[in-house]
């Protein structure tokens, strides 16, 4: 059965600084590199077919860290890249309760009722890319039925893949766990493409971390 082992990149300086990172980037921490270099270490037995990331500075260097020196196919798929939130990227959340009060509280708690900040994305603009880059990928790779694809990519979009493959409405968005750093989510893809989580935000491979 076709498998996606789907990552978050590692820990940046931005989340440690809790700032919204979306489009914009922050260098991982050293902390973020030993998540990477340890997912690594746990996926080492398993030959990928193709390893796809998101064109994000973080997911790429999170990408090239659990790689290693393993002569893997890589590609970047611009679909996988993080929401977008335009002036919000970069920002403190205090800042931007005070100067976003309802947009924010809506992300944060009513995702069915946030729009868009001008400059950013909309949840509809997110999961209709993120739709099309599973497509590609079940398109392209899922003649073979063995086939192990890693996809690197970032929080929201991997609580918005969940939610579309449980079945869930976008106010339900929040109800899960916030997706950890260097987290492993891996997925089952049937023949007919019907796709089961049987993993989801695992950080096993972090140890005492």
């Amino acid at each position: 059965m076709m498998k996606i082992y789907i990552v978050r990149h590692g820990e940046t300086q931005w989340n440690t600084e809790r700032r919204m990172q979306g489009w914009g980037n922050s260098d991982l921490t050293k902390l973020g590199i030993h998540q990477a270099k340890q997912l690594g270490k746990s996926l080492a037995n398993i030959n990928f077919d193709k390893v796809i990331t998101s064109p994000l500075g973080r997911a790429i260097e999170t990408t090239k860290l659990i790689v290693g020196d393993r002569d893997l196919d890589v590609v970047v798929n611009e679909n996988f890249k993080e929401m977008g939130f335009g002036p919000w990227e970069g920002e403190n959340p205090n800042v931007l309760k005070e100067q976003y009060p309802d947009q924010y509280y809506n992300f944060w708690h009513q995702a069915h009722h946030y729009g868009t900040i001008e400059g950013g994305e909309s949840f509809a603009g997110v999961q209709k890319r993120i739709a099309k880059g599973m497509k590609h990928i079940l398109d392209t790779y899922g003649d073979n039925p063995d086939s192990k694809i890693l996809l690197v990519t970032h929080g929201m979009i991997i609580k918005l893949i969940l939610l579309s493959i449980k079945g869930l409405p976008l106010e339900r968005l929040w109800d899960s766990s916030v997706v950890h750093a260097s987290s492993l989510t891996v997925i089952e893809v049937d023949q007919d493409q019907n796709m089961k989580v049987v993993v989801e935000n695992d950080v096993g491979h972090l140890g005492e971390l």
